[in-house]
Formats: C-alpha cells, structure tokens, sequence
C-alpha cells in the first residue's frame, strides 16, 4: 500500500514551523542546525511492501516499477529499542539483497506525538551516532549502499548521503513492523549546533558524530 497522510488520516510527525525568512537567514550566519532524516515527503508515495520474502516478490511484480532499494524505517536514536532496529535492518537488507536491490534507506522514525523539532540530548545524539556506524556495518556486510540524509544547513554531511536521482527509491520495507505500532518518519536533530567558520564543511563536521563524551 501506499503511505499518504492525506487519506490514511496518519499525519507524520510535525517539526514545527521555522522563524520568518529574515530570521532565518540572520540566524544561519551564526550556526547551523544539524538534522538526521528523511521527510515525509520522500517515502509519501513509496509503496509499502511485505517483509515475507515471497510475498515481497509478488508485490514487486504487480507494481512493475525498477526496485533499487528501500526506505527501511529503524528506531535509531532510543537505546531501549536498539537491538530491535539492528535485527529489523538486518531482515530488510537480506531481503533487498535478495530481490537485487543496491540501496537501504535508513529512515528515521519515532513514537507518534514525538516533539520533532526539539533536539535530541546528547546522549540520544550519540547513540544514534553509534547505531549509523552499525547500520553501515551491516550494509558494507551485504554490500548494499546506505543511503540516510545527513543535513547542516541545507548541504548533505555524508559525501554519499541523502537520495540518488539515479537510483529512485519507490518502496519502503517495514521489516520491524514501526508503522502498525505507531511509529512516524522523524528528522532527528542534533543537540549541537555547528559554527560556520569559513573552512571546508568536510573539515567542519570532522569527529562531531564520533563524540562520545
């Protein structure tokens, strides 16, 4: 099926609206914030497909279109649903594998009602720092490519990160079953802000995810 707010009455998660325009700009010269994440929008006309395998091959056919990929939605920034994550992503990519797909989008989500566009603490920041290093573990395990969009400002930190025109994603794989507990794609936002200073941004965001103190 198709996740579409508009007729399933499932509204994802708001992030809140921003300042004016004005206010906005003034405060981009002094920090920029940092965001984990893909929209809504990105995964609202994907269609949803069956994490058994033969019924994922069945529902590939009938939909016709290229499969190079999924949106996999993962609980990354809670501890106390961490392993359950891992296992999920780990069932997503065999099955992406599986079905000769290059690409697994970690996708974001949290408890419906989540406060979206408050940062996270740096505790949870961190953990989801640790979960994205296991996930591209996992990936590199299955050779598979991950995508997840990594955003400071309005520029991707991650030199491979957010989507590839050339590889359109148009499923998502629901292997932990997030979405009929209540979970919603979420943008995760980091607790600290990143200083413009002039450098390179490579040079900028060097170490800010590794931080572990």
């Amino acid at each position: 099926m198709s996740y579409d707010p508009a007729t399933t009455g499932e509204a994802p998660i708001s992030w809140g609206l921003g300042p004016p325009d004005e206010q906005r700009a003034a405060d981009s010269l002094r920090e920029l914030e940092r965001s984990l994440g893909f929209g809504a929008s990105d995964i609202g006309v994907a269609t949803w497909l069956p994490d058994d395998p033969e019924a994922l091959t069945v529902a590939l056919l009938e939909d016709g279109r290229p499969f190079n990929g999924a949106f996999v939605p993962l609980v990354v920034h809670d501890p106390l649903l961490a392993e359950r994550s891992y296992d999920a992503a780990e069932w997503a990519a065999e099955l992406i594998r599986i079905e000769g797909g290059e690409c697994l989008c970690i996708t974001p989500f949290a408890e419906k009602g989540w406060v979206g566009d408050t940062p996270l603490s740096p505790r949870q920041w961190n953990h989801t720092a640790a979960m994205i290093e296991r996930l591209d573990d996992l990936c590199r395990r299955y050779r598979l490519r991950p995508l997840v969009s990594d955003v400071i400002g309005d520029q991707e930190a991650r030199e491979d990160g957010g989507l590839d025109p050339a590889l359109p994603i148009h499923y998502v794989l629901d292997a932990g079953s997030f979405l009929p507990d209540g979970f919603v794609p979420a943008r995760l936002v980091s607790p600290e802000k990143v200083e413009p200073d002039g450098s390179p941004l490579a040079d900028r965001l060097r170490g800010l995810l590794r931080n572990r103190s």
